[in-house]
């Protein structure tokens, strides 16, 4: 779905049936459609070493269950009005790609 619809956040939980949260945000990372959309991981799994697995596997952030879900919408939001602002930013800035040589043709269509 993620590479249909490119949504602006991903928020999982790590026990899911076929795909487990961390699986997903590795496969989420390693495509070039997706690999910049911000993930966050919901769980109920509270331990250091499995904060440790979400956050190296590319998620933005770790929440472990329960949670207060004002402050869940907060960080949804400081973070589509972050990106959001920067896209602007970047766009306004002209930044012409082709004149450097190390960017790949994924980082000129961006």
């Amino acid at each position: 779905m993620a590479i249909s619809i490119l949504p602006d956040i991903i928020i999982t939980d790590i026990m899911m049936p076929e795909m487990d949260g961390v699986e997903m945000c590795q496969v989420i990372r390693k495509n070039k459609k997706t690999s910049h959309i911000p993930i966050l991981i919901l769980t109920a799994k509270t331990d250091e070493y499995s904060q440790n697995i979400g956050l190296n596997a590319g998620a933005w952030d770790y929440i472990s269950k329960p949670f207060d879900t004002i402050a869940l919408l907060q960080k949804i939001s400081n973070i589509i009005v972050t990106r959001h602002a920067y896209r602007k930013q970047l766009l306004e800035q002209n930044i012409t790609l082709e004149a450097k040589v190390h960017y790949t043709p994924y980082d000129q269509c961006f």
